[in-house]
């Protein structure tokens, strides 16, 4: 019977404490993880709205250069020239032009005659939409040159 207690006291094997620290350190290696993932999957959400906006404020630049010279879309329509594109420190223009809704992004543009050079347009485009509690903007600004 003393051997077979002896036996038992030099068998290998883990203890409790060792179970629970090994259990603490996969926990920790599992919370880091799930964190991880969780910021990952919010920067691709993102990077998908960002990524919507700009296809959407391209869509509609392309369809503004398209028009005549002289088509609504592309004029002036409230009078302040310059004064209506935006300064850079604005997240949208005071008094766009232009707006419209497109799903949950609200598109803004600007047009300003003779900014850059005689007989072009100045096309400033914003998209915007809310994210987390504030609002996020795609812009875009483009010259329209008139052709004779």
């Amino acid at each position: 019977m003393t051997a077979h207690i002896a036996s038992c006291r030099n068998a290998e094997g883990f203890t409790l404490l060792e179970i629970v620290i090994a259990m603490a350190i996969f926990a920790v290696g599992v919370l880091a993880t799930a964190t991880m993932q969780i910021s990952a999957v919010k920067g691709n959400a993102r990077g998908r709205d960002y990524s919507e906006a700009t296809t959407i404020a391209m869509e509609r630049v392309e369809q503004l250069l398209t028009r005549s010279w002289t088509h609504p879309d592309i004029q002036d329509a409230n009078g302040n020239g310059v004064a209506g594109l935006d300064n850079g420190m604005e997240p949208v223009p005071q008094a766009p032009d232009f707006s419209e809704v497109m799903g949950r992004y609200q598109v803004f543009w600007n047009v300003a005659d003779n900014q850059f050079a005689p007989e072009t347009k100045t096309l400033a485009l914003y998209v915007q939409w809310r994210e987390q509690g504030e609002n996020r903007t795609v812009r875009m600004r483009n010259i329209i040159p008139w052709v004779h």
